[in-house]
C-alpha cells in the first residue's frame, strides 16, 4: 500500500476574529478547534501519520494540550513552522521521508470534514493524481476595480471555491515547494504552487460543512453543525 501522510498548518492567529490567541485553541463543544481537525485525520485507516506545523512558543501546547490529551497517535512530529502558510507546509514536507508516496494537506481551522470526504479524496488522488476539495460558488461573483466599479460578471458554472484537504504526489509537492521557494514565488495555496509548475490538478467535490473557522460567526456555524451531527448519529 502507497504510504499516506497528513500536513497540517496549524500556526494561524485570530487576528481577524479580534483574538490575540491561536484560534485553534477555541472550543467548539468543549473541544479545541485542531482537536476536532485532527480527530478525522487519527480516523482515517488511509493514513499512515500526520505532521502537524505550529508557531515556536505552541509546539509544547499542542503536543500535551491536544496531541497528548487526546492520544492521536498518527501525529509523528510537531515542528515548527514559517513566515507564510506555505513556508510551513514546505516545513511539514521537510521531515516526511521518500517513503511517503501521497501527502494530505489539511487546514487545523478546518475541523468539520466528513471521514467519508478525506477517504474519497485520496482515493481520487492514488487514481487520478494530484486533486483538490472544492464546491461550485452560489453567489454571483463580480470582478471590480480599485475603485470598486464592476469590471465584469463571472461566470458563476465555472467557478469553485477551493476547501482542504488536497492531496498531491509527495515528490512533485516537494519539487513544487523546493522551486517556489528558490523563485521567490508565493501561491494562495498549495494547488497554486502545482498549476504553476505545470502538474495537473482535479477537482473532487467537497462538502458546504466544510467551512474554515476565521470569523466567529463561523464558530457559532461550527457548533451548530456539530450538534446537528450529534442528533443523527443518537
Amino acid at each position: 500500500m502507497d504510504r499516506v501522510a497528513a500536513i497540517v498548518p496549524a500556526a494561524g492567529q485570530g487576528k481577524r476574529m479580534g483574538l490575540e490567541g491561536n484560534k485553534l485553541f477555541l472550543s467548539l463543544l468543549d473541544k479545541p478547534v485542531l482537536a476536532h481537525t485532527l480527530a478525522i485525520l487519527q480516523d482515517c485507516d488511509l493514513l499512515d501519520e500526520v505532521v502537524v506545523v505550529a508557531a515556536i512558543d505552541e509546539v509544547s501546547v499542542i503536543r500535551d494540550q491536544i496531541v497528548n490529551r487526546y492520544k492521536f497517535s498518527k501525529v509523528s512530529q510537531i515542528v515548527q513552522g514559517g513566515k507564510e502558510r506555505q513556508d510551513s507546509v514546505r516545513a511539514g514536507l521537510a521531515v516526511l521521508d521518500d517513503s511517503c508516496k501521497w501527502v494530505v494537506v489539511h487546514d487545523g481551522a478546518r475541523p468539520l470534514l466528513l471521514s467519508s470526504e478525506l477517504v474519497k479524496i485520496i482515493k481520487k488522488a492514488q487514481s487520478l493524481g494530484n486533486v483538490i476539495a472544492a464546491v461550485p460558488v452560489k453567489d454571483t461573483i463580480k470582478q471590480i476595480n480599485a475603485q470598486g466599479r464592476v469590471e465584469t460578471t463571472l461566470l458563476r458554472d465555472s467557478l469553485w471555491a477551493v476547501q482542504t484537504p488536497q492531496v498531491f504526489s509527495y515528490a512533485k509537492l516537494q519539487e513544487a515547494h523546493m522551486k517556489a521557494h528558490a523563485e521567490g514565488f508565493a501561491g494562495t495555496d498549495d494547488a497554486s504552487l502545482m498549476e504553476w509548475m505545470g502538474f495537473p490538478v482535479y477537482v473532487v467535490n467537497g462538502n458546504y460543512d466544510n467551512l474554515k473557522i476565521t470569523t466567529m460567526d463561523d464558530v457559532d456555524v461550527a457548533c451548530a453543525i456539530l450538534k446537528r451531527r450529534e442528533t443523527i448519529c443518537e
